[in-house]
Protein backbone atom coordinates (compact mmCIF):
# COMPACT_ATOMS: atom_id res chain seq x y z
CA UNK A 1 0.00 0.00 0.00
CA UNK A 2 3.00 2.30 -0.47
CA UNK A 3 4.13 2.04 3.18
CA UNK A 4 7.14 0.38 4.81
CA UNK A 5 7.97 -1.14 8.21
CA UNK A 6 9.88 2.04 9.08
CA UNK A 7 6.69 4.11 8.78
CA UNK A 8 5.21 2.17 11.67
CA UNK A 9 8.43 1.82 13.72
CA UNK A 10 8.31 -1.98 13.41
CA UNK A 11 11.22 -4.43 13.25
CA UNK A 12 13.35 -4.37 10.13
CA UNK A 13 12.28 -6.62 7.28
CA UNK A 14 14.49 -9.71 7.55
CA UNK A 15 12.41 -11.93 5.27
CA UNK A 16 14.65 -11.26 2.27
CA UNK A 17 17.75 -12.28 4.28
CA UNK A 18 16.10 -15.48 5.48
CA UNK A 19 14.95 -16.30 1.95
CA UNK A 20 18.48 -15.75 0.63
CA UNK A 21 19.93 -18.01 3.33
CA UNK A 22 17.51 -20.75 2.33
CA UNK A 23 18.43 -20.37 -1.32
CA UNK A 24 22.15 -20.63 -0.68
CA UNK A 25 22.06 -23.47 1.85
CA UNK A 26 21.86 -26.23 -0.77
CA UNK A 27 24.65 -24.64 -2.81
CA UNK A 28 26.93 -24.27 0.21
CA UNK A 29 26.36 -27.91 1.17
CA UNK A 30 27.35 -29.09 -2.30
CA UNK A 31 30.43 -26.86 -2.42
CA UNK A 32 31.55 -28.10 1.00
CA UNK A 33 31.79 -31.75 -0.10
CA UNK A 34 35.33 -32.94 0.60
CA UNK A 35 37.37 -34.04 -2.41
CA UNK A 36 39.69 -36.89 -1.45
CA UNK A 37 43.25 -36.95 -2.73
CA UNK A 38 42.82 -40.47 -4.10
CA UNK A 39 39.82 -39.28 -6.13
CA UNK A 40 41.85 -36.44 -7.63
CA UNK A 41 44.51 -38.92 -8.73
CA UNK A 42 41.97 -41.17 -10.45
CA UNK A 43 41.98 -39.07 -13.63
CA UNK A 44 45.63 -40.05 -14.16
CA UNK A 45 44.77 -43.76 -13.89
CA UNK A 46 41.96 -43.94 -16.44
CA UNK A 47 42.27 -46.53 -19.19
CA UNK A 48 41.80 -45.63 -22.86
CA UNK A 49 38.00 -46.03 -22.94
CA UNK A 50 37.51 -44.29 -19.58
CA UNK A 51 39.71 -41.39 -20.71
CA UNK A 52 37.68 -41.08 -23.91
CA UNK A 53 34.43 -40.81 -21.92
CA UNK A 54 36.07 -38.47 -19.39
CA UNK A 55 37.23 -36.02 -22.08
CA UNK A 56 33.99 -36.31 -24.05
CA UNK A 57 31.86 -35.40 -21.01
CA UNK A 58 34.05 -32.57 -19.71
CA UNK A 59 34.16 -30.79 -23.07
CA UNK A 60 30.45 -29.67 -23.12
CA UNK A 61 30.51 -29.09 -19.36
CA UNK A 62 32.49 -25.91 -19.98
CA UNK A 63 30.62 -24.83 -23.10
CA UNK A 64 27.35 -22.86 -23.39
CA UNK A 65 25.59 -25.86 -24.97
CA UNK A 66 25.09 -28.81 -22.65
CA UNK A 67 24.81 -32.41 -23.73
CA UNK A 68 23.41 -35.70 -22.45
CA UNK A 69 25.43 -38.92 -22.23
CA UNK A 70 24.53 -42.50 -21.40
CA UNK A 71 27.41 -44.63 -20.15
CA UNK A 72 26.85 -48.33 -20.74
CA UNK A 73 29.11 -51.09 -19.47
CA UNK A 74 28.99 -54.43 -17.62
CA UNK A 75 29.57 -54.60 -13.88
CA UNK A 76 33.11 -54.12 -12.57
CA UNK A 77 34.40 -52.40 -15.72
CA UNK A 78 35.18 -49.14 -13.94
CA UNK A 79 32.07 -46.95 -14.36
CA UNK A 80 32.16 -45.79 -10.73
CA UNK A 81 35.89 -45.08 -11.11
CA UNK A 82 35.04 -42.76 -14.01
CA UNK A 83 32.24 -41.04 -12.07
CA UNK A 84 34.46 -40.32 -9.09
CA UNK A 85 37.11 -38.90 -11.42
CA UNK A 86 34.59 -36.52 -13.01
CA UNK A 87 33.20 -35.42 -9.65
CA UNK A 88 36.65 -34.82 -8.15
CA UNK A 89 37.85 -32.82 -11.16
CA UNK A 90 34.88 -30.46 -11.17
CA UNK A 91 34.53 -30.07 -7.40
CA UNK A 92 38.24 -29.39 -6.92
CA UNK A 93 37.85 -26.44 -9.30
CA UNK A 94 34.97 -24.99 -7.28
CA UNK A 95 32.19 -26.16 -9.59
CA UNK A 96 28.98 -27.87 -8.52
CA UNK A 97 28.54 -31.48 -9.65
CA UNK A 98 25.36 -33.23 -8.52
CA UNK A 99 25.38 -37.00 -8.22
CA UNK A 100 22.32 -39.17 -7.64
CA UNK A 101 21.48 -42.84 -8.01
CA UNK A 102 18.33 -44.88 -8.41
CA UNK A 103 19.11 -47.09 -5.38
CA UNK A 104 20.46 -46.29 -1.93
CA UNK A 105 23.19 -48.92 -2.24
CA UNK A 106 24.74 -47.19 -5.27
CA UNK A 107 24.54 -43.82 -3.47
CA UNK A 108 26.76 -45.08 -0.65
CA UNK A 109 29.83 -45.35 -2.90
CA UNK A 110 29.48 -41.95 -4.61
CA UNK A 111 30.81 -38.88 -2.71
CA UNK A 112 27.96 -36.53 -1.87
CA UNK A 113 25.44 -38.89 -3.43
CA UNK A 114 21.68 -38.76 -2.87
CA UNK A 115 18.84 -40.85 -4.24
CA UNK A 116 17.18 -39.25 -7.26
CA UNK A 117 13.80 -39.18 -5.51
CA UNK A 118 15.28 -37.32 -2.54
CA UNK A 119 17.34 -34.78 -4.47
CA UNK A 120 14.82 -33.92 -7.21
CA UNK A 121 11.64 -34.45 -5.14
CA UNK A 122 10.32 -36.97 -7.64
CA UNK A 123 6.90 -38.34 -6.58
CA UNK A 124 6.71 -42.01 -5.66
CA UNK A 125 3.08 -42.26 -6.77
CA UNK A 126 2.75 -41.05 -10.38
CA UNK A 127 -0.96 -41.78 -10.41
CA UNK A 128 -1.51 -38.64 -8.31
CA UNK A 129 1.25 -36.32 -9.50
CA UNK A 130 3.58 -36.58 -12.48
CA UNK A 131 5.85 -33.59 -11.81
CA UNK A 132 8.84 -33.02 -9.52
CA UNK A 133 7.79 -31.15 -6.39
CA UNK A 134 10.21 -28.25 -6.78
CA UNK A 135 9.55 -24.52 -6.85
CA UNK A 136 11.13 -22.64 -9.74
CA UNK A 137 12.34 -20.06 -7.21
CA UNK A 138 13.49 -22.62 -4.62
CA UNK A 139 16.96 -23.51 -3.36
CA UNK A 140 17.25 -26.85 -5.19
CA UNK A 141 16.24 -25.18 -8.45
CA UNK A 142 19.01 -22.61 -8.02
CA UNK A 143 21.39 -25.48 -7.26
CA UNK A 144 20.41 -27.19 -10.52
CA UNK A 145 20.89 -23.96 -12.44
CA UNK A 146 24.43 -23.52 -11.13
CA UNK A 147 25.48 -27.16 -11.51
CA UNK A 148 28.00 -28.01 -14.20
CA UNK A 149 27.25 -31.73 -14.19
CA UNK A 150 24.32 -33.90 -13.12
CA UNK A 151 25.35 -37.53 -12.86
CA UNK A 152 22.62 -40.16 -12.44
CA UNK A 153 23.96 -43.64 -11.69
CA UNK A 154 21.72 -46.63 -12.48
CA UNK A 155 19.48 -44.40 -14.61
CA UNK A 156 18.41 -47.44 -16.64
CA UNK A 157 16.86 -48.95 -13.49
CA UNK A 158 14.54 -45.97 -12.94
CA UNK A 159 10.94 -45.98 -14.14
CA UNK A 160 10.29 -44.18 -17.41
CA UNK A 161 7.94 -41.75 -15.66
CA UNK A 162 10.76 -40.80 -13.28
CA UNK A 163 13.11 -39.80 -16.09
CA UNK A 164 10.32 -38.01 -17.95
CA UNK A 165 9.44 -35.98 -14.86
CA UNK A 166 13.09 -35.01 -14.38
CA UNK A 167 13.41 -34.14 -18.08
CA UNK A 168 10.36 -31.86 -17.83
CA UNK A 169 11.79 -30.24 -14.70
CA UNK A 170 15.13 -29.35 -16.30
CA UNK A 171 13.51 -28.11 -19.53
CA UNK A 172 11.31 -25.83 -17.42
CA UNK A 173 13.93 -24.32 -15.11
CA UNK A 174 16.53 -23.99 -17.88
CA UNK A 175 13.98 -22.52 -20.33
CA UNK A 176 15.46 -24.86 -22.91
CA UNK A 177 13.75 -27.53 -25.01
CA UNK A 178 16.88 -29.69 -25.37
CA UNK A 179 16.82 -33.10 -23.63
CA UNK A 180 17.19 -32.55 -19.87
CA UNK A 181 17.39 -28.81 -20.44
CA UNK A 182 20.88 -29.14 -21.91
CA UNK A 183 22.38 -30.53 -18.70
CA UNK A 184 24.54 -33.63 -18.66
CA UNK A 185 23.17 -36.90 -17.30
CA UNK A 186 24.43 -40.47 -16.93
CA UNK A 187 21.59 -42.56 -17.30
CA UNK A 188 39.01 -54.72 -15.22
CA UNK A 189 38.99 -56.31 -12.06
CA UNK A 190 36.98 -59.38 -13.08
CA UNK A 191 36.80 -59.71 -16.88
CA UNK A 192 35.24 -63.19 -16.69
CA UNK A 193 32.28 -61.94 -14.65
CA UNK A 194 31.94 -58.84 -16.84
CA UNK A 195 31.78 -60.97 -19.98
CA UNK A 196 29.22 -63.22 -18.28
CA UNK A 197 26.96 -60.20 -17.60
CA UNK A 198 27.40 -59.01 -21.16
CA UNK A 199 26.35 -62.40 -22.56
CA UNK A 200 23.21 -62.33 -20.42
CA UNK A 201 22.34 -58.79 -21.48
CA UNK A 202 22.78 -59.62 -25.16
CA UNK A 203 20.94 -62.95 -24.93
CA UNK A 204 24.01 -65.03 -25.80
CA UNK A 205 24.21 -67.04 -22.57
CA UNK A 206 23.13 -70.69 -22.90
CA UNK A 207 19.84 -71.69 -21.27
CA UNK A 208 18.39 -75.04 -20.22
CA UNK A 209 15.12 -76.58 -21.42
CA UNK A 210 13.22 -74.33 -18.98
CA UNK A 211 14.79 -71.21 -20.50
CA UNK A 212 16.92 -70.55 -17.40
CA UNK A 213 20.65 -69.75 -17.29
CA UNK A 214 23.02 -71.69 -15.06
CA UNK A 215 25.20 -69.82 -12.57
CA UNK A 216 28.73 -71.06 -11.92
CA UNK A 217 29.42 -72.88 -8.64
CA UNK A 218 31.57 -69.94 -7.44
CA UNK A 219 28.47 -67.73 -7.44
CA UNK A 220 26.08 -70.16 -5.78
CA UNK A 221 25.63 -71.17 -2.14
CA UNK A 222 24.06 -74.66 -2.13
CA UNK A 223 20.64 -74.87 -0.51
CA UNK A 224 20.00 -77.67 1.97
CA UNK A 225 17.87 -76.65 4.93
CA UNK A 226 16.60 -73.08 5.31
CA UNK A 227 18.40 -72.16 8.54
CA UNK A 228 21.64 -73.86 7.55
CA UNK A 229 21.67 -72.28 4.09
CA UNK A 230 20.83 -68.82 5.47
CA UNK A 231 23.69 -69.04 7.99
CA UNK A 232 26.06 -70.07 5.19
CA UNK A 233 24.95 -67.09 3.09
CA UNK A 234 25.34 -64.58 5.93
CA UNK A 235 28.74 -66.01 6.82
CA UNK A 236 29.96 -65.52 3.25
CA UNK A 237 28.75 -61.91 3.11
CA UNK A 238 29.49 -60.80 6.68
CA UNK A 239 32.47 -62.91 7.65
CA UNK A 240 33.59 -61.00 10.76
CA UNK A 241 30.95 -59.05 12.69
CA UNK A 242 33.48 -57.91 15.30
CA UNK A 243 35.41 -56.03 12.60
CA UNK A 244 32.25 -54.35 11.33
CA UNK A 245 31.26 -53.33 14.86
CA UNK A 246 34.53 -51.46 15.27
CA UNK A 247 34.57 -50.04 11.73
CA UNK A 248 31.02 -49.68 10.30
CA UNK A 249 32.34 -48.14 7.06
CA UNK A 250 33.91 -51.47 6.12
CA UNK A 251 30.38 -52.91 6.03
CA UNK A 252 28.56 -50.40 3.80
CA UNK A 253 29.44 -52.16 0.54
CA UNK A 254 28.09 -55.49 1.78
CA UNK A 255 24.41 -56.33 1.59
CA UNK A 256 21.93 -59.13 0.93
CA UNK A 257 19.28 -58.44 -1.72
CA UNK A 258 15.94 -60.21 -1.27
CA UNK A 259 12.64 -59.82 -3.16
CA UNK A 260 10.33 -59.46 -0.13
CA UNK A 261 10.26 -57.11 2.85
CA UNK A 262 9.35 -60.04 5.09
CA UNK A 263 12.68 -61.66 4.16
CA UNK A 264 14.47 -58.38 4.95
CA UNK A 265 12.93 -58.37 8.43
CA UNK A 266 13.92 -62.00 8.97
CA UNK A 267 17.56 -61.44 7.98
CA UNK A 268 17.76 -58.22 9.98
CA UNK A 269 16.52 -60.04 13.10
CA UNK A 270 19.17 -62.73 12.65
CA UNK A 271 21.95 -60.19 12.14
CA UNK A 272 20.93 -57.95 15.05
CA UNK A 273 21.08 -60.88 17.47
CA UNK A 274 24.63 -61.65 16.34
CA UNK A 275 26.05 -58.20 17.01
CA UNK A 276 27.66 -57.60 20.37
CA UNK A 277 26.33 -54.96 22.77
CA UNK A 278 22.91 -54.08 24.13
CA UNK A 279 19.83 -54.08 21.93
CA UNK A 280 17.86 -50.80 21.70
CA UNK A 281 14.34 -50.63 20.27
CA UNK A 282 13.03 -47.36 18.78
CA UNK A 283 9.29 -47.07 18.23
CA UNK A 284 7.99 -45.48 15.02
CA UNK A 285 4.77 -43.52 14.59
CA UNK A 286 2.48 -44.17 11.62
CA UNK A 287 -0.01 -41.50 10.54
CA UNK A 288 -2.72 -41.45 7.91
CA UNK A 289 -2.76 -38.75 5.25
CA UNK A 290 -6.12 -37.57 6.56
CA UNK A 291 -5.98 -37.25 10.41
CA UNK A 292 -9.69 -38.09 10.59
CA UNK A 293 -8.88 -41.69 9.60
CA UNK A 294 -6.14 -42.17 12.19
CA UNK A 295 -8.30 -44.02 14.69
CA UNK A 296 -9.83 -46.24 12.01
CA UNK A 297 -6.62 -47.36 10.31
CA UNK A 298 -3.81 -47.15 12.91
CA UNK A 299 -4.02 -50.80 13.99
CA UNK A 300 -4.37 -51.87 10.38
CA UNK A 301 -1.27 -49.92 9.30
CA UNK A 302 0.82 -51.35 12.11
CA UNK A 303 -0.14 -54.88 11.09
CA UNK A 304 1.02 -54.47 7.48
CA UNK A 305 4.30 -55.71 6.04
CA UNK A 306 4.31 -54.69 2.34
CA UNK A 307 5.94 -57.23 0.05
Amino acid sequence: MGKSFADYHLAADTSAVVHYDQLTKEIECEKSIEVLVEDLLMSFKLNVEQRHAYDLILQPVFSPLGQSFFINGPGETGKTFLYRSLLATLRSQGHIAIVVATSGVAVSILPGGRTAHSRFKIPLDFSRNKTCQLSKQGSITRLLLQSRLILWDEASMAKLETLEAFDDLLRDIMDCDLPFGGKNIRAILDPVFSEFLLRIGEGREAVDRHGEITLSSEMVIPYTKKEESLNRLLKSIFSDLMTYSKDPYSMINRCVFVPKNSSVDEINDVMIKRFSGNLHVYVSSDRTVDPRHQGDYEDFLNSQNPK
